[in-house]
């Protein structure tokens, strides 16, 4: 398809969406096709033995959990409410959880620890170590956008849990909180909210409030450091992840999903 072309069928008013939302569709029935005949979602990979459309099917439901790892992380992401919503009532697993186990045994055996929080004192002491490598490898990906040995079912598995990126008792939660926030501030994160909300742009159009987001990532890699910034508080920090804001820009690697 020439530029030329596609230039006449967008004045022509053609919505590329609805291709890729029929080929959504069509997936997300044939997995249920699948689920009605075998009882579970777990089609099988037999790189000898498994069917074309099954091969599709296992790519369409990794990339669905991608996407919503994606979304989690308040990146941008072609996983909506709607489809979330169709997948969670066929009883889809996200296995977030399991994905993130599977990068790294050691991280699966230290993050199972986390949740138990054993008694000993002497695995407690290991246990604050590992957690102080997650928060260095965290301020890693936050300034460079890369770690290998943190990826994004990692952030997002610890982040549901709700493990803390900063010591504890460092940072003000949102619910006690009496600080004021500038107008300016607020006004532009009600911009974010609107971007937020329309799926289809991957970039915001405003200038503005691409410079807006870039300075948040900044001055929260600040904060990650020295626990202070003079533009930017953990009250704030705690808006923001109420609107699942993306404070890293990923540079896709292999590892990460």
């Amino acid at each position: 398809l020439t530029d030329q072309k596609e230039d006449i069928l967008n004045q022509l008013g053609i919505d590329w969406y609805l291709d890729e939302e029929h080929t959504w569709l069509e997936c997300f029935r044939n997995l249920q096709k699948f689920h009605i005949k075998h009882g579970h979602m777990d089609v099988p990979n037999d790189d000898c033995g498994t069917s074309l459309q099954n091969k599709k099917l296992i790519e369409w439901i990794s990339e669905q959990r991608c996407e919503y790892c994606r979304k989690g992380l308040g990146e941008y992401s072609t996983m909506t409410e709607e489809k979330e919503r169709k997948l969670n009532e066929i009883g889809f697993q996200w296995k977030v959880v399991d994905l993130a186990k599977n990068h790294d045994s050691k991280w699966s055996k230290y993050f199972d620890k986390l949740i138990k929080v054993e008694n000993s004192s002497r695995k407690k002491k290991k246990l604050a170590k590992w957690c102080k490598s997650q928060r260095k490898q965290y301020r890693r990906l936050v300034k460079q956008g890369k770690s290998q040995k943190l990826n994004r079912y990692q952030v997002l598995a610890m982040q549901k849990i709700g493990f803390k990126w900063i010591e504890q008792g460092k940072e003000a939660t949102l619910s006690n909180s009496s600080e004021t926030i500038p107008r300016k501030w607020s006004k532009r994160l009600k911009e974010f909210e609107q971007y937020n909300e329309n799926i289809k742009n991957a970039m915001p159009s405003s200038t503005k409030l691409l410079k807006w987001i870039a300075s948040q990532r900044k001055h929260y890699r600040k904060l990650l450091k020295r626990k202070v910034s003079k533009h930017l508080s953990w009250y704030q920090v705690d808006i923001l992840n109420e609107y699942r804001f993306p404070w890293i820009l990923w540079k896709e690697e292999e590892n990460a999903p």
